[in-house]
Parts: C-alpha cells; structure tokens; sequence
C-alpha cells in the first residue's frame, strides 16, 4: 500500500511535470527509452507542428485545463498531508516541483 501512495504521488508531479512539457512545446523533447530516439524526434516535431498550428483561443483552453488539472493535483496532496500519507516536507518538494513544470501556465 506503501509503495502504491509512493508512486501515486510521484506520478502525480510527474504528470503535471509531463504534460505542461508537452503543452507549451518550449521545452526540448524528453529522451523515451523504449522507441528509438529519431522515432520519438520525429513524433515531438510533429506534436509541436500541430500545437503551433492550434488558435490562440484553443491553445488558451488547453492553458486553462492545465491549471484546473494543476489545481486538483494540489488538492489531492493536501488531502495526502491531511490524512498522513505524506509528510508536509515530502509535499512541499512536489508542490514545487508542479510549479516549475507548468512553463508558460503560471
């Protein structure tokens, strides 16, 4: 059970970390270990191609969804604190570590 909070809260950051990455298009491609890297290249050039092409209100929507998902990760670790899953420290190190991967959403 342990284990399954642990990775529940790491992937938790990781998610947020993951998908404002993939968002904003700003950040260079992340390394995927099981697709060969000029396969992996290939399918970032192609995600950001499309998001370049999404209208300012569409890349706005997605911004917006971002920081409600942002905003429910947050409750959920307060509520991890609150029920003593987590430690306050342990909380505080992933609360910053979302904040430094929302890039341009902040």
């Amino acid at each position: 059970m342990k284990n399954l909070i642990k990775v529940t809260v790491l992937g938790l950051a990781m998610a947020t970390t993951g998908l404002s990455a993939q968002a904003t298009m700003e950040s260079p491609p992340l390394q995927e270990t099981s697709a060969p890297s000029g396969q992996f290249d290939q399918k970032a050039r192609e995600l950001e191609e499309k998001y370049n092409a999404l209208t300012a209100e569409q890349k706005s929507q997605l911004a917006e969804l971002t920081k409600e998902v942002k905003a429910k990760q947050l409750e959920l670790l307060r509520k991890y604190v609150e029920f003593g899953l987590v430690s306050q420290q342990d909380a505080s190190a992933i609360e910053k570590s979302m904040e430094q991967g929302m890039g341009s959403f902040n």
